[in-house]
């Protein structure tokens, strides 16, 4: 069971590297870099946003921990970070305390392509809190 722990433990410090690696790496090429981060090509061909519009500066925002901006930019991308961030910090808890994983379920998934489908569907409808 130690040795199981001690690889599971190495699997979810390598995984929390890379995201901060990959924090920094965006941090330091800068959100506002228009050849890393250009303007959404759904966006500039159909005039819709697509799922993913404004998801940049939701994240440069939620990395500044300046929640409304990032509600206002993405409400779903806050959303969606806060329940991966908190998945995470359940699952490393559980390897740490129980020694095992918890599994991502299938329906869980299901329901966060329903929400980004329905959040795409309502964000286009120009309404107010979400356009």
């Amino acid at each position: 069971m130690s040795n199981l722990l001690n690889t599971k433990t190495k699997k979810l410090v390598l995984i929390a590297i890379v995201v901060v690696l990959m924090l920094i790496v965006a941090i330091y090429i800068g959100f506002d870099n228009p050849i890393a981060f250009g303007t959404c090509p759904i966006r500039t061909v159909t005039g819709i946003h697509c799922p993913g519009c404004g998801a940049t500066r939701a994240a440069k925002a939620l990395i500044k921990l300046d929640f409304a901006t990032t509600a206002n930019y993405h409400l779903l991308f806050l959303i969606i970070s806060i329940y991966l961030a908190i998945a995470f910090c359940y699952n490393v808890y559980t390897v740490i305390r129980y020694n095992k994983f918890i599994q991502v379920k299938g329906s869980h998934c299901i329901a966060i392509v329903i929400a980004i489908v329905l959040f795409t569907i309502i964000r286009n409808m120009n309404f107010y809190p979400l356009y």
